[in-house]
């Protein structure tokens, strides 16, 4: 892919992601909202990062359109 990191790179920015997301995680209280957002055109750094947290702790977190959550001056600059 044209602009593509080279070699493994995708690879280890996705684990470093990954980990990240992971320790946001920890710190998200019952019923509390955790928002991941990526700026990357690739894959691996964005709906598999996502789709391998949701494997590991799909019991504590579930996707969510943002159009579906309240309206509330906070998520109004999103729409």
């Amino acid at each position: 892919m044209r602009g593509a990191p080279p070699g493994g790179e995708i690879g280890r920015l996705a684990r470093r992601e990954l980990a990240i997301l992971g320790g946001a995680s920890r710190h998200v209280k019952a019923g509390g909202l955790l928002v991941y957002a990526v700026c990357s055109l690739f894959p691996e750094e964005g709906e598999l990062v996502l789709a391998k947290f949701l494997a590991a702790n799909a019991q504590h977190f579930r996707v969510e359109d943002l159009r579906s959550l309240p309206r509330g001056a906070a998520l109004e600059a999103f729409r």
